[in-house]
C-alpha cells in the first residue's frame, strides 16, 4: 500500500514485541478505514509518550497526521473524509470522541498539524496528552475534540465496522 494523494498517516507505536498481536489488529483496521494509511513505528520504552509524538511529527509526509494508540480505531467509515472537510489552519490538534467515554484532552486518535511543536515539555502525566494538548496551545492553535466524529477501542472480538 502506497500513500496516496488524500490519503492521512495514520501513526502506530510500539516498544515491546509482546505487542504485535495488539498492533497487528489495530493495523488491519485502520487498512479498511478509507484514506487512512496506516505507518507502524518502533519507539524506546522509556519517554515512548514523547518519543513517539516526536518521531511521528518528523516522519509525517504531509501537514496532517494522525497519531493513534494501539487499539483505537475508527467507529464509523467516514471517518477520514469528514476530519479533511474539518480541519481548519488555526486547528493544531483535534481528539475524537470515544462511543463510551468523555475525554478531557484529545487522546486515543489525535488528529495532528505537522510541525506546530517545536518544544517537547517535559512529562508530568501518565499519558503525556495534557502536555501535548498544552504545547499546541503554547504554540499559538486550538485543540478541540470532536464528539460527533467517534473512535472506539477494540475489544477481544474485532468486529468490521470500519
Amino acid at each position: 500500500m502506497k500513500l496516496k494523494k488524500g490519503m492521512i498517516e495514520v501513526f502506530l507505536a510500539f516498544y515491546d514485541e509482546g505487542q504485535a498481536q495488539l498492533l497487528l489488529d489495530t493495523a488491519n483496521r485502520w487498512i479498511k478505514c478509507k484514506d487512512a494509511y496506516p505507518s507502524i513505528i518502533e519507539v524506546p520504552e522509556q519517554d515512548f509518550e514523547i518519543k513517539r509524538r516526536v518521531l511521528a511529527d518528523k516522519l509525517a509526509k504531509n501537514n496532517v497526521y494522525i497519531l493513534a494508540d494501539i487499539l483505537c480505531v475508527p467507529a464509523q467509515p467516514a471517518f477520514i473524509s469528514a476530519i479533511k472537510e474539518r480541519f481548519k489552519p488555526d486547528i493544531g490538534m483535534v481528539g475524537l470522541g470515544f462511543v463510551d467515554r468523555i475525554s478531557e484532552y484529545p487522546s486515543g486518535v489525535r488528529v495532528c498539524r505537522k510541525g506546530v511543536v517545536s518544544k517537547w515539555p517535559i512529562k508530568t502525566t501518565d499519558n503525556y496528552d495534557k502536555e501535548h494538548a498544552n504545547a499546541v496551545i503554547m504554540a499559538g492553535k486550538s485543540i478541540d475534540i470532536w464528539q460527533d466524529i467517534m473512535c472506539r477501542e477494540l475489544g477481544k472480538q474485532v468486529k468490521s465496522d470500519a
